[in-house]
């Protein structure tokens, strides 16, 4: 037999038949499989891609979520840190160092400046210490930043008070 002859299946021995059949067989699995397999992967792919793409946003979601904790971590340590100057004040103007109390307020005013509170015991520590101007314009501040607090109206009146006695 030369190289040019085809093998039929009817002259070819049966284990050829066999594996002819076979290979038919095969290719056509490959190509059931490949219309399969193909249909179901354009659905993974985008799938893949709407993970990406979620992955993508929550990455930024991420970030500031950081960022903001950053900024509340920051602004907790500065609250922590104006209370024990708010303290300290206190503890100063009941040992009657008002002006020293002044200052200790001031430091806290420094980390949160428009706290009406603090601005009060300001105020009040420089009504103390007669620097009666000062004290009215901390006690008139603390008033304008919460209307509602009567301990500022009841200490701007004293310093008003105290500005006619002192006058």
């Amino acid at each position: 037999m030369n190289s040019s002859t085809v093998i039929s299946e009817e002259s070819s021995p049966s284990w050829l038949r066999l594996v002819l059949w076979a290979q038919a067989g095969l290719a056509v699995l490959a190509v059931g499989t490949a219309i399969v397999v193909g249909s179901r992967i354009k659905p993974l792919f985008e799938t893949e891609q709407r993970l990406r793409d979620q992955i993508e946003t929550d990455t930024q979601l991420l970030k500031i979520a950081q960022l903001n904790l950053d900024r509340y971590t920051k602004q907790l340590a500065n609250a922590r840190e104006a209370v024990r100057f708010v303290t300290d004040g206190m503890n100063l103007y009941h040992e009657r160092r008002y002006e020293d109390a002044v200052r200790s307020y001031d430091r806290a005013l420094q980390l949160d400046p428009d706290n009406p509170y603090v601005l009060n015991l300001k105020g009040y520590s420089l009504l103390k210490a007669r620097h009666v101007p000062e004290a009215a314009a901390a006690l008139q501040k603390s008033v304008e930043l919460d209307p509602t607090y009567a301990w500022g109206y009841f200490d701007l009146a004293r310093a008003y008070c105290a500005s006619l006695e002192y006058a």
